[in-house]
């Protein structure tokens, strides 16, 4: 295990759950920073986030919001500033377009959708248990999705 200097940045992934009046965080990913922009792309990514909740979402005429995942590209802050788009999915590959389609598409709870689910559902691209396995891993450490009751159930952020 690599030992982390107590001055390192680190990025954790995870849920809010509040019961019985007590919020408690629940950590899905914990990365280590290792390129300081990502601060700064978070710091505008809440930003957006906090301009989405007090002024609107974004029209599709209107820009598109950086995000730490690329120029234009959904994550966990931007997603719904660019939920406006006619297919706000069309920057992300393939597999992880279906799997992010599918998981919008049939969500209807809080537990989200089982990774058996989604591997059924994205099963005609031909993908591979371990290429979905991957994409779902690519999508969680980008905070688009996010793990629900347990490691095998996710839900779209």
């Amino acid at each position: 295990m690599k030992s982390i200097s107590h001055l390192a940045w680190i990025r954790v992934i995870g849920n809010i759950k509040s019961f019985h009046n007590k919020k408690s965080v629940t950590a899905a990913r914990i990365h280590l920073v290792t390129d300081m922009s990502e601060i700064f792309y978070h710091q505008l990514e809440a930003l957006s986030v906090h301009l989405y909740f007090t002024k609107g979402p974004l029209t599709e005429s209107g820009p598109v919001i950086p995000s730490a995942t690329g120029a234009g590209v959904p994550s966990a802050y931007s997603a719904g500033a660019v939920g406006s788009r006619v297919d706000q999915f069309a920057d992300f590959d393939p597999l992880q377009r279906e799997i992010l389609l599918f998981m919008k598409n049939t969500i209807t709870d809080e537990n989200g959708s089982s990774v058996i689910e989604i591997a059924n559902a994205v099963k005609k691209t031909g993908a591979s248990a371990d290429k979905i396995s991957e994409a779902i891993d690519a999508l969680t450490d980008n905070g688009i999705i996010y793990a629900t009751i347990d490691d095998e159930h996710y839900t779209v952020a």
